[in-house]
C-alpha cells in the first residue's frame, strides 16, 4: 500500500478528481441524447420544459452528491478512530436524510409544484 503524502499533491488531485470528471460527461452526455429524444418524438413544447427542469434535477443531484460525500468523510473519520457504532449511526443518518429529500422532491412534483 502506498503512501498518498508522498505523492505530489497535482496528481493526487488529478486521481481523485478524474473519475468525477467522466461521471460529469456521461451525464452531460444523457442529457443531450434526453434532449434529442424529447425534441424528436415529443415536440418543441416539451424540449422547453425538459430545460426548465433541468436545473432542478441537476440541484437534486448536487446535493445529494453534498449529502453523500459529507458523510462518507465523515464515516471514514469515526471508523478511522475506531468508532463503529458513531460510523454506522452516521451511515444511517445520511440515508435517511437522502430518503426524505428525495420524498420531498417527488411530492413536489407530483403536486405540481415544478409545474407552469
Amino acid at each position: 500500500m502506498s503512501n498518498i503524502f508522498t505523492k505530489h499533491p497535482l496528481y493526487l488531485l488529478v486521481r481523485c478528481a478524474l473519475p468525477h470528471c467522466i461521471s460529469g460527461v456521461f451525464l452531460s452526455l444523457c442529457y443531450i441524447i434526453d434532449g434529442i429524444f424529447v425534441g424528436k418524438f415529443l415536440g418543441s413544447e416539451d424540449l422547453a420544459v425538459m430545460g426548465l427542469i433541468m436545473p432542478f434535477v441537476i440541484i437534486s443531484f448536487a446535493l445529494t452528491d453534498m449529502i453523500a460525500i459529507g458523510s462518507s468523510v465523515l464515516i471514514s473519520l469515526s471508523l478511522g478512530k475506531g468508532k463503529s457504532k458513531e460510523a454506522s449511526i452516521l451511515f444511517s443518518t445520511s440515508l435517511v436524510v437522502t430518503f426524505v429529500f428525495s420524498c420531498f422532491m417527488a411530492m413536489c412534483a407530483q403536486r405540481g409544484l415544478f409545474r407552469q
